[in-house]
This record gives structure tokens, C-alpha cells and sequence, in this order.
């Protein structure tokens, strides 16, 4: 992956994508005052995790309509989370776990649900909150530091990692936090993320076509980081 025909071939797919439409912003356009920007963001880059961003869209408005706020989405049980994503949301029962641990989590630490933190700090602490909470896969804590607090980094799950893999970039069985961090020195500062939206874009009309192509996995291998005090029970 690190040799210089890779880069290349990287390079070459970028320029073909230049032309790629950019991802339209996720949240609709009518937006509750409860909802904070940068929570909203965190949910829905964990719903993108290994997801089509047409899943992930649909998702989050399922979640805004089944809860009050974000504050009881905290505190549903994994099961009644699962439940509103639906049960042919992929990793349906793993995301539910995340989500709610990654939401106790941002409690325990700010006595709200909140990110307010991460978004007036400074690059190197706003990362290193990201990819410290429970729960957050690797891909949605680098999507949000790239697209909430402008910071530097390549979101890649399975679904990016097995796109540039159809396109002869990279081997198949490459780690997409490996991935990541090669793409993160293969790309500028501040084209990060029109490279990551022309990536996503280009993922999601991969899974479109027949599943020879794409690697179907019911278990990412990334275990949610949840604490062990952390039981199903309310609070």
C-alpha cells in the first residue's frame, strides 16, 4: 500500500473524480432546536460507519422521530436503538450499542450531551477526544474531526477501503485505519475533504452494483470500546 505505485494509482483515481458531485450536507433543512450540530454530526457518522449514505439519511430521521432528544437516545436500551434503526440497518445491534455508549460516554464527561468541548478546542485535543470516546469506530471520530472541527484526516470503513481496493489501488485485506492514515499523508491540507466526499460518493455506487465486488461483513472485527460498568439498564 506504502509503495510509490500505489500513490500513483491514488492520484490518478482523485483526478478521475475530480468531477464527482460533493455530498450534500446531511442534516435537513429543518432542523430542531434541541439538536446540537456537532452530537447530530457524531450520530450520523456513526450511522455512515460501513453504511450507504442514503441508509444513514433515512436512519437519523427515524432516530429524531422515535426520541424527544438526543439525551434519551442516551438513555434507551441498546435493543430499543436497534429497533429504530431497523433490522436490516447493517450492524444494526453492534451501532446501537456504540451510539448509546458513545452518548453515556459524552455525558460522563460533560454532564450534558454535548460536543461544544471538542468544537472550541484545539486540533490535537478535539482528535484525541474523538478517538478516545466509547463506542466511536475509527471512521466516524476522524469524520467528524474533518468535518466539524476542519481538521486533517480520511475517513475510511470497509465500504472505502473495499472501493479502493475494486480500483486497484490497494490489496482487499488492508486495514482501513491503516488505510486511513496512508490516505491522510497522500492527501493536502484543506482537499481532504472533497477527496473523502468524491471517496464516499464513489463507495456508495460500488455497493449498487452486484455483491461480487463488494465484501459483505456482519462483524467489522472493531469491537465497541464500552466499559464494563456500562450495563443495558436505563441512566
Amino acid at each position: 500500500m506504502t509503495t510509490p505505485d500505489a500513490a500513483k494509482k491514488f492520484a490518478t483515481l482523485l483526478k478521475r473524480l475530480k468531477g464527482v458531485t460533493p455530498l450534500p450536507e446531511p442534516l435537513p433543512e429543518s432542523t430542531p432546536a434541541w439538536i446540537e450540530a456537532g452530537v447530530e454530526e457524531l450520530i450520523f457518522s456513526m450511522l455512515l460507519w460501513d453504511a450507504r449514505t442514503s441508509q444513514a439519511r433515512d436512519a437519523i430521521a427515524r432516530l429524531r422521530a422515535g426520541v424527544v432528544d438526543y439525551n434519551e437516545l442516551r438513555v434507551c436500551f441498546p435493543e430499543e436503538i436497534r429497533q429504530l434503526l431497523g433490522d436490516r440497518y447493517p450492524k444494526a445491534a453492534e451501532r446501537a450499542a456504540r451510539i448509546r455508549a458513545a452518548l453515556n460516554d459524552l455525558y460522563k464527561r460533560e454532564h450534558r450531551v454535548t460536543l461544544q468541548v471538542v468544537l472550541s478546542a484545539g486540533k490535537r485535543d478535539a482528535r484525541q477526544y474523538l478517538e478516545t470516546l466509547d463506542g466511536v469506530p475509527s471512521f466516524a471520530a476522524a469524520r467528524v474531526f474533518l468535518s466539524s472541527c476542519g481538521g486533517h484526516s480520511m475517513p475510511v470503513d470497509e465500504r472505502i477501503r473495499d472501493y479502493l481496493a475494486d480500483e486497484g489501488v490497494i490489496a482487499a485485506t488492508e486495514d482501513p485505519d491503516a488505510v486511513s492514515s496512508w490516505l491522510e499523508r497522500q492527501v493536502k491540507a484543506g482537499e481532504a475533504a472533497a477527496a473523502y466526499g468524491a471517496l464516499q460518493v464513489a463507495s456508495d455506487e460500488l455497493t449498487k452494483k452486484p455483491a461480487k465486488t463488494v465484501k459483505e461483513s456482519k462483524d467489522s472485527g472493531e469491537k465497541p470500546r464500552v466499559s464494563p460498568r456500562k450495563k443495558a439498564g436505563r441512566g
